[in-house]
C-alpha cells in the first residue's frame, strides 16, 4: 500500500480493532512554533504511495558500513558484508526492478 493517509475517524476505528496502543503527545510550544506545516505536507505529498514496511525492514539494518549485518545460521559465522551488498544490490534491482524503487 505504501505511505498513505487515512481519515482520523477511520484510523481510530482501525486502531481500536487492531488493539493498537497509541499515545497523543502534543509538541511543546517552542517546537510547535518551529513546525513548518506547509513543508511537512509538501514532504508527505512527495512521499505518498512510496513503498514502506517490508522495504524499510529489509534495509533498516544497513545503517553502518560494517559490523551489523545479518549472519547465516546455524553457526552465524558467515555474515553479509558491505562488499557483497555493493555487488548484490544492483544485480537484484536488475532482476526485480521494483526493489530499486
Amino acid at each position: 500500500n505504501g505511505i498513505q493517509r487515512t481519515p482520523y475517524n477511520i484510523w481510530i476505528q482501525q486502531a481500536k480493532a487492531a488493539g493498537y496502543n497509541a499515545v497523543w503527545a502534543p509538541l511543546d510550544p517552542a517546537q510547535r512554533a518551529k513546525l513548518n506545516v506547509t513543508a511537512m505536507w509538501d514532504h508527505f505529498y512527495k512521499s505518498e504511495g512510496l513503498q514502506y514496511g517490508y522495504h524499510t525492514m529489509l534495509w533498516g539494518w544497513i545503517d553502518t558500513v560494517k559490523n551489523n549485518y545479518p549472519c547465516l545460521p546455524p553457526d552465524f559465522e558467515a555474515c553479509l558484508t558491505w562488499n557483497i551488498i555493493e555487488v548484490l544490490c544492483p544485480q537484484v534491482a536488475y532482476i526485480v526492478p521494483s526493489v530499486g524503487q
